[in-house]
């Protein structure tokens, strides 16, 4: 699988605004929803030889997992597989 990186970025930030518009299912949730936003997508080669692809969201806490797995499925329902969801703030 070769994912366009731009497009995975457009489509993850698609995917935060779609969060933002629901974001009263996201109860206690740690997020900046005014600036929530996908900043970058990269494809990696780890130390072991293991690649994949990841998307880093901002103003967001890292400890957030029902957005993160949000976003997860709702990228695979896109057709990217397997993309890890970093949040930052």
């Amino acid at each position: 699988m070769n994912y366009n990186l731009k497009e995975l970025e457009i489509r993850t930030d698609q995917i935060c605004d779609m969060a933002i518009k629901g974001r009263t299912k996201f109860k206690n949730a740690a997020i900046n929803w005014a600036d929530f936003q996908c900043v970058r997508a990269e494809h990696y080669i780890d130390s072991c030889k293991e690649t994949g692809y990841r998307v880093y969201v901002e103003e967001a806490n890292p400890n957030n997992p029902e957005v993160i797995k949000y976003i997860a499925k709702e990228l695979e329902k896109s057709g990217y597989e397997n993309v890890e969801v970093v949040f930052e703030w």
